[in-house]
């Protein structure tokens, strides 16, 4: 058997511990011991309502948590549907009680603020065409004056901007990332910078504000997605930077690099240390937050994928309307001494130049990638040779979401709401499509149910 067949047999014996820790897609690996049947997706057991974002549900005890836009956590119980509590997470919220204030009070001045500006807007576009004609009145001293208060205006409006939660403005929303716990609590994370600890009962432990999130990625503008892990006993949040909190108290143990993509950093574990991967190429320590290696790729809008000590970057760093190929890259990471040494095992071109928006799933020694209009690639995870390609569906929709793995078989979905499901073993044969709800295509398997996040909110899919 291979060293990534063994590896695949290591992801799923973490899934068995997921409730210890887990988060996005899991545990990480998108593999999970549960056995949906064909009943499971007949089924609607229970539906939350509220409107999910694009995270992973994620189990807590006897829970099931998500997040809801804009800043929500939900939990709810997980067999009957029944709402626990939810919380919502401003950023006002999140700060000692003297700042609160005074922000609060300039916050509640802003609506106020942008009327004026959108009049003294309107007066200086009339007084430029009565200025055009020839009138006496406006002077351009006037316009000066007016062109100097909106200035004024919109400095100020500006101060406010990084402490309000906005319309979501575009797909991702603010409530992307997934949550995350470590069997007793849950962590969330906004795109508005809000870091937040709950206890299972709904108390909050704490909250944190990292700051205003740097909108501009790469080749396009939007908020952040990148998701908090649990790693080296330590919370770590990608936002603004990679950063790790103390995950009782919330405190700032280190700031690591500068973290500005779409994709999760993925979790490696060489000896007993665990090693943080970034879309950047960059590792590392989970523990201290210093940058051990460099240079192992960059991706765009996933994140890289590790198992145990094998780390692969799959997808492009080409800009949003860019059409150049995908490339695919294999690396082990090997302790030598106190440093660490990143091996190159493969880098071979990807024959698709869809956008890859997820990570891949490895199973038996083959990795699964699905691009983002449903283009099927299964690689030899030890070689990089393209085992098998070809279009999974011609239905509407695309693929966003990682694919995940549970009996045997890949899960791959659409943002319309649609389900392939296909044989993980050669010839990779098609098993069934299904329509379900709209939304993310995020979800949590457990047993023989499915956690499904809707547009419209949580769904229990399961066997009547």
């Amino acid at each position: 058997m291979s060293g990534a067949a063994n590896m695949s047999g290591r992801a799923r014996v973490l899934v068995s511990l997921a409730l210890v820790a887990a988060g996005w897609r899991v545990d990480g690996s998108g593999v999970s011991t549960a056995q949906p049947t064909a009943a499971t997706w007949e089924h609607v057991a229970w539906h939350v309502n509220a409107p999910a974002g694009n995270g992973t549900p994620v189990l807590v005890g006897d829970l099931a948590c998500f997040t809801s836009e804009p800043t929500t956590l939900v939990c709810v119980d997980r067999v009957t549907g029944r709402e626990r509590w939810r919380a919502a997470h401003s950023v006002v919220d999140s700060l000692p009680a003297a700042a609160a204030a005074a922000l609060q009070a300039t916050l509640a001045r802003a609506p106020a603020l942008r009327a004026q500006l959108a009049q003294r807007s309107r007066d200086y576009s009339l007084g430029m065409r009565a200025l055009r004609s020839g009138a006496a009145t406006p002077t351009a001293a006037d316009l000066r004056a007016i062109s100097d208060e909106m200035a004024g205006l919109r400095a100020l409006l500006d101060g406010v901007v990084p402490y309000e939660t906005a319309d979501t403005h575009d797909e991702i929303g603010w409530a992307s990332p997934s949550p995350a716990t470590d069997g007793r609590a849950v962590f969330a994370l906004f795109a508005n910078g809000v870091v937040v600890r709950h206890e299972s009962t709904g108390v909050q432990t704490w909250t944190r504000w990292l700051g205003a999130a740097a909108l501009d990625k790469l080749g396009y503008r939007g908020n952040d997605a990148a998701s908090p892990v649990m790693a080296g006993g330590l919370l770590i949040v990608p936002f603004r930077n990679l950063t790790a909190l103390d995950p009782a108290t919330g405190r700032v143990v280190w700031i690591g690099p500068r973290y500005a993509q779409y994709g999760t950093p993925a979790v490696a574990r060489v000896g007993n240390r665990d090693l943080l991967v970034t879309p950047d190429g960059e590792v590392v320590d989970a523990r201290t937050g210093a940058v051990v290696a460099k240079g192992l790729g960059h991706l765009g809008y996933t994140g890289p994928f590790a198992v145990a000590d094998r780390v692969w970057f799959i997808g492009s760093d080409a800009a949003y309307d860019s059409t150049d190929p995908n490339r695919g890259s294999a690396w082990r990471l090997v302790l030598e001494g106190d440093s660490v040494q990143a091996k190159p095992l493969w880098d071979v071109p990807l024959p698709t130049r869809d956008r890859i928006y997820g990570a891949p799933v490895l199973w038996e020694g083959r990795l699964f990638v699905v691009s983002h209009s449903k283009q099927l690639l299964v690689i030899d995870a030890s070689t990089g040779a393209v085992l098998h390609q070809r279009a999974l569906s011609t239905t509407r929709g695309e693929t966003w979401a990682s694919p995940m793995i549970a009996g045997g078989h890949v899960f791959a979905t659409t943002i319309e709401g649609g389900l392939i499901e296909f044989d993980a073993s050669p010839p990779f044969a098609l098993i069934a499509e299904r329509r379900l709800p709209k939304g993310p295509g995020v979800m949590a398997l457990e047993g023989n149910a499915v956690l499904w996040a809707g547009e419209d909110g949580l769904y229990r899919l399961a066997p009547p």
